[in-house]
């Protein structure tokens, strides 16, 4: 969850937590992209999410409220070099949700958020 989105009133950095709050961060500026991704990997990545907080297997339930009318993700993109997690790295855990995909995503392993994705290269 973000707790502020813009600077215009000085609220920088950002600053993002898991929804039990044992994992922090901050981030010095805004996204520098927010998109709408409908691959596989983003459906995923929210399907694996939900699936925990409502211990279902299929698309339904907490599910759409992460998604729009046509399945997208919102996606705030940031540089890691302006993401620092201030407590909790320990808590984070990656995987690679589809098969053959380049990307890491990270979560909370203490209540299941979404935190951040990186490119395996980078990883």
């Amino acid at each position: 969850r973000f707790l502020a989105m813009s600077d215009k009133e000085g609220l920088l950095p950002l600053r993002f937590a898991c929804r039990c709050g044992k994992v922090e961060g901050t981030a010095s500026n805004a996204p520098f992209q927010f998109l709408i991704c409908n691959c596989d990997d983003c459906r995923d990545s929210i399907a694996h999410v939900c699936s925990k907080l409502d211990g279902k297997e299929d698309r339904s339930g907490t599910y759409s409220k992460y998604v729009d009318e046509y399945g997208g993700v919102a996606t705030p993109t940031f540089w890691k070099s302006e993401v620092q997690i201030k407590q909790g790295l320990e808590l984070l855990e990656g995987y690679i949700m589809v098969k053959n995909s380049e990307l890491v995503r990270f979560f909370a392993k203490c209540c299941n958020t979404p935190i951040c994705f990186s490119h395996v290269a980078i990883v």
